[in-house]
């Protein structure tokens, strides 16, 4: 009998000090608690500035872009002779090798030169970009697609007049 009533006691010993470390077992919890909501803020706070930073680049290849699309242009209308136009797109990707290709079209979205062979094999007005530029007349950007080199591009046009 007396050891049942020790065996209490310990359990009830076991329970008081159980007991008394709740309070610090909950300051430490909250703690953790405090420092993971931390690190989320320091971590949202990395992912909005890297967000920020892409969009400042991607808006620099944008504008880059469309500057060098509108420069071809203007050049292309100098040229009569279409072997000298197929010699300007060479020229200007192989100076600017981030575009995978570089063509001159009709409204109607045919081909009239080509820096490469890539885009012959393509029915222009079948791309969503394209259309969109013929009807906006102003730069138009695809989505990001698989090339005919199995390598993302993404259609860009520019109507030129």
């Amino acid at each position: 009998m007396k050891y049942i009533e020790n065996l209490g006691l310990r359990y009830k010993l076991i329970g008081l000090v159980l007991l008394s470390l709740l309070p610090v077992l909950l300051i430490l919890l909250s703690a953790r608690q405090s420092e993971h909501g931390q690190a989320r803020e320091v971590l949202r706070s990395q992912v909005q500035r890297l967000s920020v930073f892409a969009a400042r680049e991607e808006r620099q290849m944008l504008e880059a872009t469309e500057h060098i699309l509108r420069v071809t242009g203007l050049a292309y209308a100098l040229f009569d002779d279409p072997q000298g136009r197929e010699r300007l797109l060479r020229g200007v990707l192989a100076e600017h090798p981030r575009f995978s290709d570089l063509a001159v079209s009709s409204r109607d979205g045919t081909l009239l030169a080509a820096g490469s062979d890539t885009l012959r094999e393509y029915y222009l007005p079948a791309q969503e970009w394209f259309r969109t530029a013929v009807h906006s007349m102003e730069l138009a950007v695809g989505t990001f697609q698989i090339g005919p080199d199995n390598e993302p591009v993404l259609g860009m046009a520019l109507p030129v007049h």
